[in-house]
């Protein structure tokens, strides 16, 4: 309950109490709640805390009153949370754990309202929906206030490999959040899209100011193998109706989108049942977790194989060239150049004094073929 009064029209002299008797967040096994009723009192318009204590699994959050300056009201809050309890804050996150700690000094008066703080994330672990890599043992630094958030450091492990990244946030207003994140990538295995493996390290900011952020940046490739198949690969998508719930209508919600310039410097094969070659080139990453796009060319080197009717021909020449934003699903062209064996027969009459006699000879010939390929999905 909220009991606040005043004898003029706005808050300069008010006087009451503040009173909630249950505050409890669960999620699964675990929870946190007030272990007494949190109690607050206002004496001519400045805040007093009397009790306020949170306590759950991996988590002790509590708040007390400061001598005030004057008519401003000085709050200290800090404590530990268990970041599971605060999924309900991140839906678009398949799942969240670690160990948030904050401190945090709140001022009050009835015209200002300041905030500054610190918060450290430790033993993090945030996994994004349909992103088959989640961020482990993430550690974080972070200083705020009502302006601006300050992101010291941000690194954990990544895809076998480790992320770091450091940046700003602008508070402006709401879903205006302007933000520049620089990203950098270390011996990571990112595998995405389906059946597209790249390992590598590069760098890339994160920007915007509202869902979905942008991801772009460049990628050295050292290693990678491309297995998925060229043929009934179109990306779909399953339209839904504009009259669903919005409940409904945000399960395709993405936070973030890429655009990330892959460059191979190292081997890099296609193997599939069309191609088995090592390539050159770049590719761009773009789209999003639910639905990646593969754009660019790649060039297989001589000596790779492709394949027709099973028959495998060496590549002089060629490329693989994805340029559909709506399916993964390339134009293959080039030259290549096969030895085939074939046997052949021949009957032979041999005629003698008594009889005719016929004979059979078969001969194993090989001849080579060239040819000029153009397969378009």
């Amino acid at each position: 309950t909220i009991d606040i009064k005043s004898n003029s029209n706005g808050l300069e002299n008010s006087n009451g109490k503040i009173q909630i008797e249950t505050l409890k967040v669960k999620r699964g096994n675990l929870q946190m709640n007030n272990t007494s009723p949190l109690l607050a009192d206002v004496k001519d318009v400045i805040l007093n805390i009397n009790s306020f204590q949170i306590k759950g699994d991996n988590t002790t959050i509590q708040a007390q009153s400061k001598p005030p300056h004057g008519k401003i009201s000085n709050i200290l809050l800090s404590g530990t949370v268990d970041m599971s309890l605060l999924s309900f804050l991140t839906p678009f996150l398949q799942e969240i754990r670690g160990l948030l700690s904050i401190s945090t000094q709140i001022k009050l008066s009835p015209h200002t309202f300041e905030l500054l703080g610190s918060a450290f994330v430790d033993q993090g672990y945030v996994k994004l929906k349909e992103f088959p890599h989640p961020l482990e043992q993430m550690k974080a630094d972070v200083l705020f206030n009502l302006d601006k958030i300050l992101v010291n450091t941000f690194d954990g492990q990544l895809a076998g490999g480790r992320f770091h990244a450091d940046g700003n946030i602008q508070v402006l207003g709401f879903k205006d959040f302007p933000t520049r994140l620089n990203v950098r990538l270390e011996d990571t295995t990112i595998k995405v899209p389906d059946g597209v493996s790249s390992r590598g390290s590069g760098n890339g900011t994160i920007t915007g100011s509202w869902f979905p952020f942008m991801f772009a940046g460049s990628y050295d490739v050292t290693e990678g193998l491309m297995d998925r198949s060229f043929q009934n690969q179109e990306i779909g998508e399953v339209r839904r109706s504009a009259f669903l719930p919005r409940l409904i209508m945000r399960e395709t919600f993405d936070p973030i989108t890429f655009n990330i310039v892959t460059n191979i410097v190292g081997p890099y094969r296609v193997k599939n049942s069309m191609i088995d070659s090592e390539v050159t080139g770049s590719l761009v990453i773009s789209g999003s977790p639910s639905k990646p796009i593969l754009m660019g060319e790649v060039r297989p080197k001589a000596g790779g194989k492709i394949f027709f009717r099973d028959v495998p021909f060496d590549i002089s020449s060629g490329y693989v060239r994805f340029e559909n934003p709506q399916e993964i699903n390339p134009t293959l062209a080039g030259s290549a150049r096969a030895k085939i064996k074939s046997t052949e027969y021949e009957t032979v009459e041999e005629t003698g004094t008594k009889d005719t006699e016929r004979k059979s000879r078969e001969y194993a010939l090989t001849k080579e073929y060239d040819i000029n390929f153009l397969l378009s999905g």
